[in-house]
């Protein structure tokens, strides 16, 4: 979790720097606070972070077996489909207060944002992938 949150403060940094153009609100400000906020309330409460930020994170530190494929379908499981589940039985059976409410509920755009994006960066990759072999051959 520690680690995660330190990526996520890395990331960002060297995004501001180097890669402007890919640090949106949403996508860069708002995600990687938000993200480094859950990380440490994961910390203070002993919740652990998603399965896909695992797998994520295990790659970036394992590039061999490292799979965006996997990546891509647990995301998608978790995120998209369990987290909106989860956020309408939280919100359905617990009293909270707005904000606790609304931090349940923001993470739905980001992860669909996210989700959209990385869908994005992934077919980018296999393009300039197909690119490179046949300027290869």
């Amino acid at each position: 979790m520690l680690f995660f949150a330190g990526y996520l403060s890395m990331d960002f940094v060297v995004g501001t720097i180097y890669y402007k153009e890919k640090i949106t609100l949403i996508s860069g400000y708002l995600q990687h606070a938000l993200y480094i906020f859950i990380c440490n309330v994961s910390l203070w409460t002993g919740y652990t972070v998603t399965f896909p930020t695992a797998i994520l994170g295990a790659g970036f530190i394992f590039l061999s077996p490292r799979d965006d494929n996997l990546f891509t379908m647990l995301l998608f499981i978790f995120r998209i489909v369990l987290d909106p589940l989860m956020a309408h039985e939280t919100l359905r059976n617990t009293t909270m207060t707005p904000i606790g409410k609304a931090m349940v509920l923001i993470k739905i755009p980001v992860n669909i944002k996210f989700f959209v994006d990385w869908i994005v960066w992934q077919k980018k990759l296999r393009r300039r992938t197909q690119r490179q072999r046949l300027q290869g051959d």
